[in-house]
């Protein structure tokens, strides 16, 4: 009886070693490089274009380096050039986006995709020392027009609408200041 039940466990194991190579390749072949593009993907490369790693880092540092991982075209040559301004007046920004909901997802014909999205952001802005200047807070309203290349989504076009709030700076008021977060900013 023993020797019969070795067989069958080593005829398992390839079986079992099959059933997992099949399932790992079926899986590999979803979310491996060119991949078809899907809505899960368009929402990571707009909260990526949104997350303290890409847009955050560049105001923080007046550096739009980390804008081009996930921005392209008209979009990031916008805000290179925003950022930049901010930079050569010696200031910078802490942006701070405290929620976003995505409205509606869309793939598009030709590899495209739009995202509408509902944001709230509160910023400051600070001297490059770290000296708060002026707040602003807005809840706005986005659509971003995301374009698949090569076998990642690209932020190429973003239409903003301020729903509440203001864009606009207001100057600085001692309530401001125990939390601005301007320290972090980078010289």
């Amino acid at each position: 009886m023993s020797n019969r039940a070795a067989p069958l466990r080593l005829l398992a194991a390839p079986i079992a070693a099959l059933l997992l190579l099949s399932l790992l390749g079926t899986a590999l072949a979803i979310s491996a490089p060119g991949a078809p593009p899907d809505a899960a993907g368009v929402r990571a490369a707009v909260e990526q274009a949104n997350s303290p790693a890409v847009w955050g880092e560049a105001l923080r540092r007046g550096d739009p380096a980390p804008l081009a991982s996930v921005w392209a075209d008209d979009p990031l040559a916008y805000f290179r050039a925003e950022i930049r301004g901010y930079r050569e007046r010696g200031l910078r920004l802490v942006s701070t986006l405290v929620a976003l909901d995505f409205l509606h997802v869309e793939l598009l014909p030709g590899d495209q995709a739009v995202a509408d999205t509902r944001e709230r952001w509160v910023d400051r802005i600070c001297t490059a020392d770290g000296e708060l200047r002026g707040t602003r807070a807005a809840d706005l309203r986005d659509r971003y027009e995301l374009a698949w290349r090569g076998d990642t989504w690209w932020v190429v076009g973003v239409e903003i609408t301020v729903e509440g709030g203001s864009l606009e700076w207001t100057p600085a008021t001692d309530a401001d200041l125990p939390d601005s977060g301007c320290a972090a900013v980078a010289p």
